[in-house]
């Protein structure tokens, strides 16, 4: 199965069958921010399984893509999740929809966090503060909300608070 497929199917397959009835596609605004980020954290989880210590140490030698694969693929999998986010929002073209979006995403990044899934939760955090995204005209609750969520991968100190965020989860 491949990496778009999967995010595909796991996420909006339910969507996507309703979508033939109705004339509008579905939204992720429809969906429950909660069940959002818990379908990411398991499609994470499948790629984050596969991954073997071996293709880790591999990588930092040959950064050879034949010989790590499932790093290749893991790495795909958070490049499409956040092409996705900045797609989402910088396709919508009503300003009151770009700042739901931008809301709701805020929100399954909250919902990452719990779950201890960084990965997803860096992948949404590094589209919401993409260029393309800062350049829009954001209330100063939005521009605030990402400076915070942004706290954690500060690069001070040998990015200290994201080693102490993975010390703490559970």
């Amino acid at each position: 199965m491949s990496d778009n497929s999967t995010i595909i199917i796991s996420m909006f397959f339910i969507a996507l069958f309703s979508s033939f009835f109705t004339e509008k596609p579905p939204s992720i605004l429809q969906f429950k921010s909660s069940e959002l980020a818990e379908q990411i954290t398991l499609m994470d989880h499948q790629h984050f399984v596969r991954l073997e210590p071996g293709e880790l140490l591999l990588w930092v030698k040959e950064q050879n893509e034949e010989k790590s694969p499932n790093l290749v693929r893991f790495t795909k999998h958070f490049n499409a999740m956040s092409f996705w986010c900045r797609t989402c929002i910088l396709t919508e073209p009503d300003s009151r929809e770009r700042e739901r979006l931008a809301g709701k995403f805020i929100k399954v990044m909250k919902c990452l966090r719990k779950h201890n899934n960084f990965n997803s939760y860096l992948a949404f955090l590094s589209a919401l503060d993409s260029a393309s995204i800062r350049r829009l005209d954001w209330p100063r609750s939005v521009t605030d909300t990402i400076g915070e969520y942004s706290a954690i991968i500060d690069f001070s100190g040998s990015f200290k608070a994201y080693r102490e965020a993975l010390a703490n989860a559970s």
